[in-house]
């Protein structure tokens, strides 16, 4: 029914692409969405599950298994490829360093996990969940039952800035391989064994189906 009801209210699907667009990677609220865009609540609700159910986005579970700290369970929306993002929100060219650009590779990290997921042998996939506490507090990816957590950041010099959720999520899962991906010219280790990888290794390792491996 929601499906020949859009095929009436195109210009209201559009709108919706849009604001859908720019939710990409977070935790989207309806009714804030439907206020920008000026259909029900339930309306978009039902527009997020025509993308879902026609394979065009998907949900990342957050993950609330074990946790110590008050997190946050809502799922983050994501579309299934970095283009289409970049089409609808107008990015244009991503420059190195900008926030869109910093958007765009975790967009893009993001797809690689999830095919990785979906097309490695049975068994091999690692699924994907995404970690938040309510003090904000934040992993964005984590594989499996806890074996891998990774944070990406686009950036090419990493700080002890950018290990700040790592570390959080350290001391809740001692036992986590946890790894920065980001474009560090070469691998490194921190004191506190957190790895940072430059991306083409990090996926060089989830391709062989090397990473919960440490």
């Amino acid at each position: 029914m929601l499906a020949e009801a859009l095929t009436r209210n195109l210009p209201a699907f559009q709108r919706f692409l849009e604001a859908a667009a720019f939710s990409n990677g977070q935790i989207v609220n309806a009714a804030t969405i439907s206020r920008e865009i000026g259909v029900a609540a339930n309306t978009v609700r039902g527009y997020f599950d025509i993308l879902v159910d026609t394979l065009v986005a998907t949900w990342v579970p957050a993950w609330t298994k074990r946790t110590k700290r008050r997190v946050i369970q809502a799922p983050r929306f994501w579309f299934f490829d970095v283009g289409i993002v970049n089409e609808i929100t107008g990015r244009g060219i991503l420059v190195p360093g900008s926030t869109d650009y910093g958007a765009a590779f975790e967009h893009f990290i993001f797809m690689e996990l999830r095919a990785h997921a979906t097309y490695s042998p049975k068994g091999a996939g690692l699924s994907v969940s995404y970690w938040r506490t309510a003090s904000g507090m934040e992993v964005d990816f984590i594989l499996g039952n806890a074996e891998v957590a990774v944070e990406v950041k686009s950036t090419d010099r990493p700080t002890t800035d950018h290990l700040k959720g790592l570390r959080a999520w350290r001391e809740e899962h001692p036992k986590s391989r946890c790894i920065l991906v980001c474009r560090a010219p070469r691998a490194r280790r921190t004191e506190q064994g957190i790895e940072i990888l430059p991306w083409r290794e990090f996926l060089d390792s989830l391709w062989k189906n090397e990473l919960s491996a440490g």
